[in-house]
């Protein structure tokens, strides 16, 4: 669920492929503190 909400939060803000792909090719590394870093490595406005 929280890979969801991540994934929908980088479409509002332009960046799903991105982020889906880093996801994906990651997929060993999944969880709450790795959703956060990649928002945070593509730029994303975290409090929106």
């Amino acid at each position: 669920m929280a890979a969801a909400k991540a994934a929908w939060a980088a479409g509002q803000q332009g960046k799903f492929w991105q982020y889906r792909n880093a996801l994906f090719s990651h997929q060993d590394q999944l969880g709450e503190a790795f959703y956060v870093d990649v928002a945070k490595n593509l730029n994303f406005n975290l409090t929106r």
